[in-house]
């Protein structure tokens, strides 16, 4: 990808990481993307009056190996304000195809540590064909994250824990397959747009 820097920082203190934001663009069209472990999220903004008003809350669980999380990435990226009032998304990392999905979960969550979480995210999200650990192992190599760092990191305790709280939340929601979303207390559980917005209409 084009403008796409393969030197990354240091990793971040995990010490008081569940504080911490990363900024990764500050604008892509009107979109700002926000990244906070293995979530992402999104303020799909409208116009300066419809800012003013808060937005709602929407939370999508997906897998990086779902083609409909895919389906559901791509939409938001090509269209900045879908709803009909401006929405805050965090996307949250819930597993439904096995151990592959596994690692690329754990994986996002290393690649932020490391600074590279906004192109880790996209590249996987954007991809056509299922992603184990041999292909994250060989995307990563190319954003400037080692083999040998990817791996060491993954098992860690830390990245596990991380990810099993994510899992953990999706299953208060009694979600059973993704993506699913959350908007405003509701549940949606599928990618409709007309659905989302229907519930989106009515959030307070």
């Amino acid at each position: 990808m084009s403008g796409e820097s393969s030197q990354l920082g240091s990793p971040v203190s995990r010490g008081n990481v569940g504080d911490r934001f990363e900024r990764l663009d500050t604008k892509l069209d009107r979109r700002v993307f926000v990244s906070f472990f293995a979530s992402v999220a999104i303020m799909l903004s409208g116009s300066r009056a419809a800012l003013s008003r808060s937005p709602v809350s929407i939370q999508e669980f997906f897998d990086y190996n779902c083609s409909y999380s895919r389906e559901s990435f791509s939409y938001f990226q090509e269209n900045s304000n879908p709803f009909s009032k401006p929405i805050r998304l965090r996307q949250v990392n819930f597993l439904i195809l096995g151990k592959d999905s596994v690692f690329t979960a754990l994986g996002a969550i290393v690649a932020q540590w490391y600074g590279a979480f906004g192109l880790y995210h996209r590249r996987l999200m954007s991809s056509d064909y299922r992603h184990n650990q041999d292909s994250v192992i060989s995307m990563t190599s190319k954003i400037g994250l080692s083999a040998e760092t990817l791996v060491r990191e993954v098992e860690s305790g830390d990245a596990k824990s991380i990810l099993a709280a994510s899992i953990r939340k999706g299953r208060t929601h009694g979600i059973k397959g993704t993506p699913h979303f959350v908007v405003a207390g509701r549940h949606v559980s599928e990618f409709s747009v007309s659905a989302i917005d229907d519930t989106v209409k009515h959030a307070h």
